[in-house]
Parts: structure tokens; sequence; C-alpha cells
């Protein structure tokens, strides 16, 4: 089972700093937000679109949820797969995560000393860590980690909502998806399935996924379409030349460094509903 045999249309694309996009950094959410917004305001104009969903992966999650907690989003579903609570919140778990790694390690090889040190000199240097890596990307990328917080956005978001995580993600706890799901104020699910961060998702979650998607969105012909605000003064260009100098995946392993010192392409369909995917 596929979108596109079920009737959706798809719409995909790189947020500007990843993939094919052009710009320097991703930022994680903090700027990639204002992409979506861009990208929906765009497919809002076109006559043969009625209902937009965003199935979002990771930082395209994060992006999707903070998205639908405007006051007029213009979405109508969502599908969040490995969302997190907040950034800071991550790079605290990776970083202690490696310092109990450390003291493992210290553990199996005396000579290396006392791992109790260790642990205490990861407790007290990683809020300073932390603060230096938040003022250094502030000064160098122009983006705050402590202002994305998909978390808060539970609170005012109400689109149906799909939540999935991977069970041994050992990037993004499962714990994350399982909090944000009980905060949710909308229509939601949860789904956990095995697999880690970036492993393949199985066939029967991709299956109820569709099924959600299609009940939401076909099913529901009483429910008016969303329309969107007036489109933003400044829009993101939506070009694929170049390579961003970090996509996320290498900006995470650069957060967990750092704390661990201490196509473009879619199609019309006649049912007039499209999706956005978003990694």
């Amino acid at each position: 089972m596929t979108l596109l045999s079920k009737g959706f249309s798809v719409f995909a694309f790189d947020f500007a700093g990843s993939g094919l996009s052009e710009g320097e950094y991703c930022t994680l959410g903090y700027h990639e937000q204002d992409d979506l917004r861009c990208v929906i305001e765009y497919l809002r104009q076109s006559p043969q679109i009625d209902k937009i969903a965003v199935w979002g992966r990771s930082m395209g999650a994060a992006s999707t949820l903070m998205v639908a907690a405007d006051q007029d989003s213009g979405i109508d579903a969502i599908v969040l797969d490995s969302c997190f609570l907040s950034l800071e919140s991550v790079c605290v778990e990776v970083a202690d995560r490696y310092v109990k790694k450390a003291c493992w390690m210290g553990n199996l090889l005396p000579v290396v000393g006392p791992t109790q040190g260790l642990k205490d000199l990861g407790k007290s240097w990683l809020p300073s860590a932390i603060d230096m890596l938040r003022s250094g990307l502030k000064n160098r990328a122009n983006f705050d980690i402590a202002e994305v917080r998909p978390e808060e956005a539970c609170h005012s978001a109400n689109t149906p909502a799909f939540f999935a995580h991977a069970l041994e993600d050992e990037l993004i706890s499962c714990s994350h998806s399982i909090a944000l799901h009980d905060r949710y104020q909308g229509r939601k699910v949860i789904r956990t399935f095995s697999g880690d961060h970036n492993s393949q998702r199985p066939k029967e979650f991709v299956k109820e996924v569709i099924e959600f998607l299609s009940q939401e969105l076909f099913e529901h012909p009483e429910l008016p379409p969303r329309r969107c605000r007036s489109p933003a003064a400044t829009c993101c260009e939506m070009k694929v030349q170049g390579d961003g100098l970090l996509n996320h995946h290498r900006f995470y392993l650069i957060l967990v460094g750092i704390c661990a010192l201490l196509a473009l392409g879619w199609s019309n369909s006649q049912r007039s509903a499209l999706i956005l995917a978003l990694y």
C-alpha cells in the first residue's frame, strides 16, 4: 500500500540547509518551521488542493508539530515520527549517555582510574557545555536551541495527530513521543515498533498511517477545509542547487560531539488531498 495508490498526491522537499536545497545551516526546527509555513501557503494557492496533511520524521516531525500549533495552520492531519520534546532535552540525554559509556569503559579498564569523578564532572559541566553550544549557535547560525520546543505546541495544537517512534531509537528516546502524545490536546493515536532512528519503517505501520490519513482527509466531508493566513511577506525559495553546509544528521553528530566532550516531486489527484513528507 502506498500513498499514491490510495489517491493522495505527494509533495516532498528539502528544508533550507538540508539535502539539495541551498542554505548554510540546518537548525533542527527553528527556521525549518518557517520553510514549512511557506510551502503550505504556496500549496493553498492551488484550487486543486482541498486538504493537506504533513508527515514529518525527526526534525520534520518537530517542525510539523510547532506549525500545527498556529491558530490557522492550514494543516488537516499530521504524522509525527520520532519527534522530540525539546532540542535542549535531546542534547542533555545524548551527553548523559556518552558520560555513562565513558564511565562503563573506565570500569572495564582500571588503568583509567575511578569513574565517579567523571560522573560528577558530567553533572557539573553539562549545563555550561549546553550554554556554550547555545551561544555558539546563536552567533554562527542565528538560532537558539532553547526555542526549539515542540512540547509547548501540544497545549494549543488540535489537528488530528498520529505519533510514532522506534523502540530502539538511541538518538531520540521513545519516551519523547509518549510524553508528547499524553500532552496533546487534539485527536491522537500512537504506535511504537521495532527499529532505530533511521531504520526503515514496518509495512504495517505505513498501512496504519495511510488508513489514518484516509479517515481524516476523505471521510469527514462535513468539515470545511482549513484556510491559511495571507501569504507571508518573506517566503523561502524552494531551490535545489548546491548543498547545505550541514544536514540534520551531521548536525546531531556535532551536538553529540560537543556534549560528549565533557525529490522535489508532486502530482495532482482527483481526490484533492496532499501529503507533505518531511525528513
